[in-house]
């Protein structure tokens, strides 16, 4: 998937529970750029997972005592396209989520992009009985204005569709917390902008479970608990985004910085 204040490293407690009980995570990753670094993330996994959390298919499959601590339900795959959610709805026995993940890539056709409402009900009416519904539309899609390190709810995604049938929302605003955006405003940005998605979709949706997403790619681990204090009490639980670290850099994924990250969302309120 596409991608300030720096509090104290480890201090994560808040005082109020998370609106829907503890926070839980999702995370997708099961390419990494050597064995010793796919046995040491497993590892971390392994301490934090559980039946609330969220792991990608492939991650199960290649990791099966992983996969004991995840609910079959919360076993996911990330289709970018309508005909591939089809596809993938025929593994419901194996990932009880599809997650259509619609981006501004090749991967999502053009026509899709173009009609992105259409696109949604094509993609949910795709996907078989048995399997959950959930959404991760890039930033653009989001509301986060291009190249930029602010948004414009106008062109939200989240303000346009029926959320029958919809699960869970993945709101892709990690750009914010970059490196980029970090000096211009960019952390208060994605606390107001997630806060903001999650309250409306909260109203539009009651039942619709509000993620937000974070990157290791650009932004470092206390920026990133940072955020997750401040969103605690706002959204549902944090995808985290752990790009393969073979090819393009990946500048803070390591299992050390994914444990620090993981210990604050899972830290007692």
């Amino acid at each position: 998937m596409a991608f300030a204040t720096l509090l104290a490293i480890g201090s994560c407690g808040m005082s109020t529970a998370a609106p829907a009980g503890d926070p839980f995570f999702l995370f997708a990753t099961s390419r990494f750029g050597s064995d010793r670094e796919r046995d040491a993330v497993v590892d971390v996994l392994q301490l934090y997972a559980g039946p609330s959390d969220y792991i990608s298919l492939g991650l199960a499959r290649e990791n099966p005592s992983l996969a004991r601590r995840i609910s079959p339900a919360h076993v996911f795959v990330l289709p970018p396209s309508a005909s591939a959610v089809a596809r993938a709805s025929g593994e419901c026995r194996g990932a009880g989520t599809i997650v259509y993940d619609p981006e501004h890539w090749n991967d999502t056709p053009r026509h899709e992009q173009d009609d992105i409402v259409g696109a949604v009900r094509n993609a949910r009416a795709a996907v078989a009985p048995g399997c959950a519904f959930a959404l991760a539309p890039d930033g653009q899609f989001a509301g986060i204005v291009p190249g930029e390190c602010f948004f414009d709810l106008n062109s939200a995604l989240h303000r346009k569709i029926d959320w029958s049938g919809v699960t869970l929302y993945d709101v892709q605003a990690q750009r914010l917390l970059s490196e980029s955006c970090a000096s211009r405003g960019g952390f208060n940005a994605y606390v107001s902008f997630v806060s903001t998605v999650a309250n409306e979709i909260r109203a539009a949706a009651p039942g619709v479970k509000v993620t937000a997403q974070l990157s290791f790619r650009d932004t470092p681990p206390a920026r990133m608990t940072a955020a997750i204090r401040r969103l605690r009490n706002v959204v549902d639980g944090f995808y985290l985004a752990y790009p393969v670290t073979a090819g393009t850099p990946c500048r803070y994924c390591n299992e050390t910085n994914l444990d620090e990250v993981l210990r604050c969302i899972k830290a007692a309120p």
